[in-house]
């Protein structure tokens, strides 16, 4: 089935009572359209503060970042058994080892990610020419390649339901520890998990402040997570918090800065103040060689 751009008409006709069948639940349900020609599912996103992805409002916003309501048509098109490869179909959470000991992650495959490719290859010398993720994902974690492209792309090319979200457990979560945003679509289903999740405290990295304020202009943000704006300059403290953002994480050189340096190679779980609110919120580290 082709995707179909949304009019005027079109949701008319499909949100007339004799073409909807409402199949709700939790925080997110399902709208059956039914016509004599084709059936199409789309996924309305229901949050907990009751905002959704709808139809008729976000009419612009859906077309804007060509957005994949139909994830069952998507699943069939890629082929369901590779999604399936590891006896089920979820979102994947990264065991957190190393500085972030006991906090796992959501994150995606950087290798793969074109906003990544181009800041690690820009001749300026931002802190992405030092990218661990890079590193590590051509060294000694290859093997995470393929769970990290699988979340990739179940993240970036449809909107996810219900049952694909993880439920999350633990007390604090981070996104992002490897990848960036892919686009709208990504942006969606990680404020879809963020949402499910409400006893979880997000600490939620990104460079893509282009992304993430335009989805603040359609949704409210989630009293549980903390943005943290990577700051992709080295040797330049950023002490203004953009935007949405609750924090700024700075790279400088090891001999800049010092006294400002706050983030010293302790792991995670013992400082926290990337994932605590009203803590320190000018985040510095020393800049780390990898490969």
């Amino acid at each position: 089935m082709t995707r179909q751009k949304i009019d005027s008409d079109f949701v008319k006709k499909m949100t007339s009572k004799k073409n909807l069948t409402d199949r709700g639940g939790g925080s997110l349900f399902i709208l059956i359209f039914k016509t004599n020609h084709y059936r199409i599912n789309l996924i309305l996103i229901k949050t907990y503060r009751y905002e959704m992805l709808d139809i008729i409002k976000h009419k612009d916003f859906i077309n804007k970042y060509n957005i994949n309501l139909d994830f069952d048509s998507w699943l069939e098109s890629k082929g369901r058994k590779v999604f399936e490869k590891i006896g089920f179909l979820k979102v994947h959470i990264s065991k957190g080892s190393g500085k972030l000991l006991d906090i796992d992650s959501i994150s995606t495959n950087t290798l793969t990610n074109e906003f990544c490719q181009k800041q690690h290859n820009k001749k300026t010398d931002t802190i992405c020419k030092n990218c661990y993720s890079f590193a590590l994902l051509l060294g000694m974690r290859k093997n995470m390649q393929e769970c990290l492209e699988r979340n990739s792309q179940l993240l970036s090319e449809s909107i996810l339901p219900d049952s694909v979200l993880p439920l999350i457990m633990q007390k604090y979560l981070r996104i992002a520890s490897h990848g960036e945003n892919i686009n709208m679509t990504h942006v969606i289903n990680i404020f879809s998990i963020i949402r499910k999740n409400p006893t979880t405290v997000f600490a939620y990295w990104t460079k893509r402040t282009d992304l993430i304020n335009e989805y603040f202009r359609h949704f409210a943000k989630p009293d549980n997570v903390i943005m943290v704006y990577s700051n992709p300059k080295k040797n330049h403290i950023l002490k203004k918090i953009p935007k949405n953002f609750n924090k700024v994480f700075n790279n400088v050189h090891k001999d800049k800065f010092i006294e400002d340096q706050n983030c010293t190679g302790q792991k995670c779980k013992d400082c926290m103040a990337c994932y605590t609110f009203n803590a320190e919120n000018i985040i510095v580290e020393k800049v780390k060689n990898y490969g």
